[in-house]
């Protein structure tokens, strides 16, 4: 996890720090860090790593134990470019 100012272009920008509660223990670990980001490598042409691309695209249906696991399946790859909503869900 990073601050955004500490994220380079190609890294992720998915928002990891909503929950009050994770709010105030990152608050103890990196004082003055209220929003943090993933910081995982970014898909080709997304702001967001496969996984948070993935949870960003799923839509009302989504067969949530379906979607883990096609990216567990996945994340481990070295080259991506965006998924179609087929690709995540077929």
């Amino acid at each position: 996890m990073r601050r955004l100012t500490e994220l380079t272009d190609n890294q992720c920008r998915y928002p990891v720090s909503g929950h009050r509660e994770l709010q105030v223990a990152l608050c103890r670990e990196l004082p003055g860090a209220r929003h943090l980001f993933c910081g995982k490598p970014a898909l080709a042409g997304s702001a967001y790593c496969l996984k948070h691309e993935a949870l960003c695209r799923a839509g009302p249906g989504v067969d949530w134990e379906q979607l883990c696991k096609w990216i567990e399946a996945n994340e481990k790859r070295e080259e991506w470019s965006m998924p179609s909503i087929e690709e995540i869900t077929e």
